[in-house]
């Protein structure tokens, strides 16, 4: 090649990667032209180049960590998401923030704003919408981001939920129209069929390893961690009595459903050796639910052991003690599966 043609080639080379180093992501425009010109967000999620006055270029810029912008359609609102250390300073929160875009004022929390909003953006009137896992007052399926919205009164109103969360949605411009994005369990069709699914889940997950214990044989040993045993009982002593009942039902109104669901009520049917865990300070699904099973095995004169720790809750979280559960369920389980012999735990 030609000392021309190289050159020639260097060049174009040279202003395609200047070109494409200029492009920007996400352009906002305001329509005070004098103040402001235009808004650059990079993919980056960390940087805003902005071309307009030096006060409002400060504050903005000023701003932790933005993560989206949002501008009212009549110009006169800017919203940014920003993320900030929690009150506890172990993870980074978002909260919506507001900045001026004439420049005039110093930019603020949104008010009615909390941690964990995101995600904003504005209707075709001008209402502000973002995401957030807040409580609504209901009994949700499952936690999750719903859609929000903010009025000029500062009260938040949930608009739309979509069970397990949304995770994306935009507005359209000129219509009174929303796209939400959501994902749905295989099989769904539509959201009622999603949330009846869901349900099932939910309910087969919290009763699976007890339930088993009465339907069949075919294990040699279960292990059942904070199960769920007599389901009129549990209700009444959980601190979610409410969100449960959304799953089973309420025991005075929806009697066939405890009946049918119900391990306790075939306590007879129990053969298969289980080992049950559960934490004193558990009051998600209440210990009396494990003593009463394990009175029901011993009963049946079935193989039993019950792990308790006094200071743990729906979960274990110590080091020691988790330590002690698996060698325990372990053992339990090389003993009745395996056939070797019952080793007692070091630490218990």
């Amino acid at each position: 090649m030609g000392r021309g043609r190289r050159r020639r080639a260097r060049r174009g080379m040279g202003q395609r990667r200047r070109g494409r180093s200029r492009q920007p992501v996400g352009r906002v425009r305001v329509r005070d032209r004098n103040r402001v010109r235009g808004l650059r967000h990079h993919p980056d999620r960390m940087t805003t180049m902005v071309n307009g006055p030096r006060p409002f270029h400060d504050r903005l810029v000023a701003q932790p960590r933005p993560t989206g912008l949002a501008l009212a359609p009549d110009g006169t609102r800017l919203i940014l998401s920003v993320q900030a250390l929690d009150d506890e300073g172990t993870r980074y929160m978002s909260e919506l923030w507001e900045v001026d875009p004439a420049g005039d004022r110093a930019p603020r929390r949104v008010p009615g704003s909390r941690q964990g909003d995101s995600a904003p953006a504005f209707a075709a009137d001008g209402t502000l919408l973002f995401l957030a896992d807040r409580e609504s007052g209901e009994c949700d399926e499952e936690p999750g981001p719903s859609l929000w919205s903010l009025t000029d009164g500062d009260a938040a109103e949930r608009i739309a939920h979509h069970p397990g969360g949304t995770t994306a949605f935009t507005a359209a411009a000129r219509a009174d129209a929303l796209a939400c994005t959501a994902a749905l369990l295989p099989g769904a069709k539509d959201l009622r069929t999603h949330a009846d699914l869901l349900r099932r889940r939910r309910r087969a997950g919290v009763n699976a390893a007890n339930r088993t214990a009465t339907r069949t044989d075919r294990f040699r040993a279960l292990v059942s961690h904070a199960g769920l045993w007599n389901l009129e009982s549990f209700q009444g002593a959980t601190d979610m009595h409410a969100y449960f009942r959304k799953i089973f039902g309420d025991p005075r109104s929806r009697r066939e459903r405890y009946e049918a669901d119900s391990p306790h009520l075939d306590a007879a049917r129990l053969t298969t050796p289980m080992l049950i865990v559960h934490g004193g300070q558990d009051s998600r699904v209440p210990e009396s639910q494990s003593r009463e099973l394990h009175h029901d095995l011993r009963r049946q004169n079935v193989p039993t052991g019950f792990l308790y720790f006094p200071d743990e809750s729906h979960g274990v979280e110590a080091p020691n003690h988790l330590r002690l559960l698996y060698e325990t369920v372990l053992g339990f389980l090389d003993h009745h599966v395996l056939g070797e012999e019952w080793r007692r735990p070091e630490l218990l």
